[in-house]
């Protein structure tokens, strides 16, 4: 027997999940239960589209779970219609920029700045507006206080559009501007795997930057007390 929902409605649940409504992976499990073209599927994604858009509007919920609410709907579309990111509807993309644009205004403090612009750039990812993720990103690096977290998914765009040096530059830039040991290890890394792939023939520079992560990382263990 498929998976069903105990309830008739998705609807009435939304309050009461919360932050569940991704989580609970709903577009992945309605699409493995049900058939294609059943009149399970059908039903079952209206309901979900519905409790969606209710959560999408639903003032008690956290700015994460009203962005989420729309790219759950976009990747409910995109599943149903097995289409990519780019051919997502304009309605669909119109609903993306509300939300985040909304989500932009209710985040005050600085750290739900910084979680509301990563659930945002994937709302917009998700419904194939990279640039304006990117966008979004750009103006965050200049008010966040770690903006070094966005940097690496800005070095993504630039690599995508064939801009090796700026992606690099962005990915330098991350490693340069990170604190602490552990977070200069991870973006070191991701500078040094970004040289790797991106522009293997430095040789120089790929040999000076894992020798200055090594060096780091020695002088860190030295300081270390023992335990």
């Amino acid at each position: 027997m498929a998976w069903r929902p105990r309830s008739s409605s998705w609807t009435g649940w939304t309050t009461r999940w919360q932050t569940l409504t991704v989580k609970v992976v709903s577009v992945p499990l309605l699409m493995a239960a049900t058939e294609a073209g059943s009149p399970a599927r059908q039903s079952l994604a209206q309901q979900l589209e519905t409790a969606m858009e209710v959560a999408s509007a639903d003032g008690q919920l956290s700015i994460k779970d009203r962005l989420y609410a729309v790219r759950t709907r976009i990747e409910l579309h995109k599943a149903l219609h097995d289409v990519e990111a780019d051919e997502v509807p304009d309605t669909l993309k119109a609903d993306a920029r509300e939300i985040v644009a909304w989500a932009q205004q209710a985040a005050s403090t600085p750290a739900e700045r910084q979680a509301m612009a990563n659930y945002a750039r994937y709302t917009l990812e998700s419904a194939g507006l990279n640039r304006d993720a990117e966008q979004l990103l750009l103006a965050e690096i200049e008010r966040s206080e770690n903006p070094y977290y966005f940097m690496p998914a800005l070095a993504d765009y630039a690599q995508a559009r064939g801009e090796i040096d700026q992606a690099l530059a962005w990915l330098e830039r991350a490693y340069r501007e990170s604190t602490g040991p552990a977070t200069r290890a991870q973006w070191g890394y991701g500078y040094l795997m970004g040289l790797l792939e991106m522009a293997p023939e430095r040789t120089e520079q790929v040999e000076a930057v894992a020798l200055e992560i090594v060096g780091e990382l020695t002088d860190w263990v030295g300081h270390t007390p023992e335990q």
